[in-house]
């Protein structure tokens, strides 16, 4: 009984190839000018909810992207000690360790990847990194 059974996997690779053709066949029929003018005018309104879409997206990633940069800068900006006992939690490295770890982190960052002015970067954020 189990040989008529068409794997999930398979399935879905059907299907897809399937909406493929649809889109492909579409598509076509969309450059050629045979596509019903309610359909066309669905299309548009679909593609511009998808590039609002994309647009909000791309918009949350760099302000993301932002506040990770401000709250490392805050913290390459801190004496390795107050960034140290930022970090520490309780049960986790020991603030020691999170020191040691802090100053090897800028020393890498330092030699690996220089400071890139903010001119250059675009961002107007300055980060100075200390090894304090």
């Amino acid at each position: 009984m189990t040989d008529h059974v068409i794997p999930h996997e398979q399935a879905i690779a059907n299907a897809r190839a399937v909406l493929d053709q649809a889109r492909a066949r579409r598509d076509a029929d969309r450059a050629a000018g045979r596509l019903d003018p309610e359909a066309e005018l669905i299309l548009r309104r679909l593609e511009a909810e998808q590039r609002e879409q994309e647009a909000a997206r791309a918009a949350a990633i760099r302000e993301a992207a932002g506040i990770w940069r401000r709250g490392n800068d805050a913290l390459d900006r801190m004496p390795v000690a107050d960034a140290a006992r930022a970090c520490h939690v309780p049960g986790g490295p020991s603030l020691a360790e999170l020191e040691q770890r802090i100053t090897a982190d800028r020393a890498t960052r330092i030699v690996t990847n220089p400071p890139t002015p903010p001119e250059q970067r675009g961002d107007g954020i300055e980060r100075p990194i200390t090894g304090r």
